[in-house]
Protein backbone atom coordinates (compact mmCIF):
# COMPACT_ATOMS: atom_id res chain seq x y z
CA UNK A 1 0.00 0.00 0.00
CA UNK A 2 1.27 3.59 -0.85
CA UNK A 3 1.52 5.68 2.03
CA UNK A 4 3.96 8.77 3.14
CA UNK A 5 7.17 7.48 4.62
CA UNK A 6 8.38 8.28 7.90
CA UNK A 7 10.26 11.35 6.70
CA UNK A 8 7.50 12.19 4.24
CA UNK A 9 8.20 10.92 1.06
CA UNK A 10 5.80 9.42 -1.20
CA UNK A 11 5.72 5.53 -1.46
CA UNK A 12 5.50 5.24 -5.37
CA UNK A 13 4.20 1.75 -6.37
CA UNK A 14 4.08 0.74 -9.87
CA UNK A 15 0.13 0.55 -9.47
CA UNK A 16 0.23 4.78 -8.88
CA UNK A 17 1.62 4.59 -12.42
CA UNK A 18 -0.83 2.65 -14.00
CA UNK A 19 -3.46 4.31 -12.90
CA UNK A 20 -2.02 7.36 -13.65
CA UNK A 21 -1.58 6.54 -17.09
CA UNK A 22 -4.81 5.10 -17.34
CA UNK A 23 -5.93 8.46 -16.53
CA UNK A 24 -4.31 10.57 -19.27
CA UNK A 25 -5.49 7.84 -21.61
CA UNK A 26 -9.18 8.21 -20.52
CA UNK A 27 -8.35 12.51 -20.43
CA UNK A 28 -7.42 12.15 -23.81
CA UNK A 29 -10.17 10.05 -24.77
CA UNK A 30 -12.42 12.62 -23.61
CA UNK A 31 -10.82 15.41 -25.07
CA UNK A 32 -10.84 13.94 -28.46
CA UNK A 33 -14.58 13.41 -28.09
CA UNK A 34 -15.02 17.34 -27.17
CA UNK A 35 -12.93 18.33 -29.66
CA UNK A 36 -14.74 16.50 -31.99
CA UNK A 37 -18.03 18.28 -31.03
CA UNK A 38 -16.34 21.77 -31.39
CA UNK A 39 -15.34 20.88 -34.73
CA UNK A 40 -18.97 20.10 -35.13
CA UNK A 41 -20.55 23.41 -33.83
CA UNK A 42 -17.73 25.69 -35.48
CA UNK A 43 -18.37 23.80 -39.18
CA UNK A 44 -22.56 23.95 -38.59
CA UNK A 45 -21.91 27.71 -37.17
CA UNK A 46 -20.16 29.22 -40.27
CA UNK A 47 -22.38 28.61 -43.03
CA UNK A 48 -26.00 28.71 -40.79
CA UNK A 49 -25.39 31.47 -38.29
CA UNK A 50 -21.91 33.48 -39.00
CA UNK A 51 -20.48 34.48 -43.36
CA UNK A 52 -18.70 36.51 -44.63
CA UNK A 53 -15.89 37.86 -44.60
CA UNK A 54 -15.56 38.09 -40.05
CA UNK A 55 -16.70 34.05 -40.55
CA UNK A 56 -13.79 33.42 -42.98
CA UNK A 57 -11.30 34.66 -40.68
CA UNK A 58 -12.51 33.07 -37.56
CA UNK A 59 -12.60 29.64 -39.31
CA UNK A 60 -9.07 30.67 -40.73
CA UNK A 61 -8.14 31.80 -36.94
CA UNK A 62 -9.55 28.75 -35.48
CA UNK A 63 -8.07 26.49 -37.62
CA UNK A 64 -4.52 27.98 -38.06
CA UNK A 65 -4.16 28.47 -34.37
CA UNK A 66 -6.56 26.85 -32.10
CA UNK A 67 -6.86 23.22 -33.66
CA UNK A 68 -3.41 22.99 -33.55
CA UNK A 69 -3.32 23.39 -29.73
CA UNK A 70 -5.92 21.62 -28.80
CA UNK A 71 -5.33 17.92 -30.72
CA UNK A 72 -1.97 18.37 -32.02
CA UNK A 73 -0.18 20.24 -29.05
CA UNK A 74 -1.84 19.06 -26.25
CA UNK A 75 -1.64 15.11 -27.53
CA UNK A 76 2.19 15.51 -27.42
CA UNK A 77 1.97 16.72 -23.93
CA UNK A 78 -0.17 13.84 -22.42
CA UNK A 79 2.03 11.37 -24.51
CA UNK A 80 5.12 12.61 -22.72
CA UNK A 81 3.31 12.84 -19.57
CA UNK A 82 2.58 8.88 -20.15
CA UNK A 83 6.08 8.20 -21.26
CA UNK A 84 7.38 9.44 -17.98
CA UNK A 85 5.10 7.92 -16.02
CA UNK A 86 5.99 4.41 -18.00
CA UNK A 87 9.22 5.37 -17.57
CA UNK A 88 8.39 5.49 -13.73
CA UNK A 89 6.76 2.56 -13.25
CA UNK A 90 9.78 0.27 -14.61
CA UNK A 91 12.08 2.28 -12.47
CA UNK A 92 10.10 1.15 -9.35
CA UNK A 93 11.05 -2.15 -8.02
CA UNK A 94 8.24 -5.30 -7.55
CA UNK A 95 4.58 -4.92 -7.64
CA UNK A 96 3.94 -4.03 -4.01
CA UNK A 97 7.43 -2.92 -2.76
CA UNK A 98 7.69 0.84 -4.07
CA UNK A 99 10.75 3.56 -4.18
CA UNK A 100 10.90 4.82 -0.47
CA UNK A 101 11.07 1.20 0.64
CA UNK A 102 13.97 0.37 -1.65
CA UNK A 103 15.90 3.37 -0.99
CA UNK A 104 15.27 3.14 2.83
CA UNK A 105 16.68 -0.58 2.65
CA UNK A 106 19.46 0.15 0.77
CA UNK A 107 20.58 3.30 2.67
CA UNK A 108 20.32 0.97 6.30
CA UNK A 109 23.71 -0.73 4.73
CA UNK A 110 25.08 1.71 1.63
CA UNK A 111 27.93 -0.63 0.62
CA UNK A 112 28.50 -1.90 4.27
CA UNK A 113 30.47 1.24 4.90
CA UNK A 114 30.97 2.17 8.23
CA UNK A 115 31.04 6.27 9.38
CA UNK A 116 34.63 7.64 9.20
CA UNK A 117 36.25 8.72 12.66
CA UNK A 118 35.85 12.17 13.93
CA UNK A 119 38.97 14.65 14.23
CA UNK A 120 39.02 17.14 16.71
Amino acid sequence: MAGMGSTGTINMTQQMMTDAMQAISDYLEEIGRINTELQGEVDGLIPASFSGNAANGFKAFYDSSIVPVVTTSLNKMMENLSSICEQVKVNIPGDEQGVDDQLGDGNKNAGGATAAPTTT
